[in-house]
């Protein structure tokens, strides 16, 4: 019934950005997982993990992505 989480698996924190109108709007930001790794995705209920091989090129990918 319990499961153990690594590090790699949690979320320690989260920074979200809005972009648009409030019904079609774009959500994007930056998982940061609990071993340090950041993680970037794109969507609020629906996320997709963006491709980002460093710290500022996950920064980046969110830039992008609102961009668009």
């Amino acid at each position: 019934m319990l499961r153990d989480f690594e590090p790699s698996e949690r979320v320690a924190a989260r920074i979200e950005l809005s972009a648009g109108g409030w019904l079609r709007g774009q959500d994007a930001g930056v998982d940061v997982m609990g071993d340090g790794q950041l993680v970037p995705f794109v969507g609020g209920m629906r996320r997709r993990v963006l491709d980002a091989g460093s710290d500022e090129a996950a920064f980046d990918a969110v830039r992008r992505e609102l961009a668009d």
